[in-house]
């Protein structure tokens, strides 16, 4: 079989269950900007939070009632989530033979490593498009219908931003992958830095002298915040993302070829 469609194959029931738990994330946060639409003490009693609280809940400066507002709240735990599913996958599908005890499948082919981890990238940035395009749909759908004014241009360009943090930490997770034997090392360190990059989003809003480091969390990047409110995409971070993320394929390759594999 196909290695590029063996591994999209291995990986159906987990693409599903991702589909649906973000399309369900999407459907709870419509059903309580619906429950709340229309309430002006909802929308006074966020504007009256503390700015760290507003940070805290993603919200920032965005009008809570209107449903790209509502949804900018939301897109804080969406872009979380997928991205933590975009660096397991990158670790997963590199390591998976190894741990599942299936190596031979690899080696018993008559192909080089370059072009094994060449089809598992591919996979990989297959799954995180086709998990993309299932969000921004359900987004679309679920949102814009139920706005008065219409999102598809702001929800585009979160979706952008996202997949860009997407590729990113997948292509740290295939680099990890190939540069440590242990697959729970290499998932423990990807989702470690995951979580950091995170928090220093979140703490250079909250402190104003940390703002320095937003030039080292990703999350800022193409936070909603940035992309809808202030300057929206900057090309430096763009090139930053792009040039990590072939710096961590390239990165990959030079490790899988060198490594041992275990039987």
């Amino acid at each position: 079989m196909n290695i590029y469609l063996h591994e999209l194959k291995s990986y159906r029931k987990s693409f599903l269950i991702w589909s649906l738990s973000l399309v369900f994330m999407v459907w709870m946060g419509i059903v309580e900007f619906l429950s709340s639409k229309g309430n002006n003490s909802l929308s006074e009693m966020y504007n009256n939070l503390p700015p760290s609280l507003k940070t805290l809940m993603g919200g920032g400066d965005f009008d809570v009632s209107t449903a790209i507002g509502y949804y900018s709240i939301l897109f804080i735990y969406i872009e979380l989530t997928v991205v933590i599913h975009a660096a397991l996958l990158g670790v997963g599908i590199i390591s998976k033979e190894e741990r599942d005890k299936t190596i031979e499948f690899l080696l018993t082919r008559p192909i080089s490593r370059n072009s094994v981890l060449i089809r598992k990238t591919l996979a990989t940035f297959t799954q995180i498009l086709l998990l993309n395009l299932v969000l921004a749909i359900s987004s679309i759908l679920i949102f814009n219908t139920n706005s008065e004014t219409p999102i598809i241009t702001g929800l585009l360009k979160l979706m952008i931003g996202m997949l860009l943090l997407q590729i990113l930490f997948s292509s740290f997770g295939l680099f990890m992958a190939s540069l440590k034997k242990q697959h729970k090392t290499a998932g423990s360190i990807v989702i470690s830095v995951v979580l950091v990059t995170f928090i220093m989003s979140i703490l250079t809003d909250l402190h104003k002298n940390l703002r320095f480091l937003s030039h080292l969390t990703p999350f800022r990047y193409f936070d909603a915040k940035t992309l809808l409110l202030e300057s929206g995409f900057k090309l430096g971070y763009i090139l930053i993302c792009i040039f990590l993320s072939i710096l961590f394929l390239f990165l990959s390759h030079y490790f899988y070829n060198k490594r041992d594999l275990s039987l």
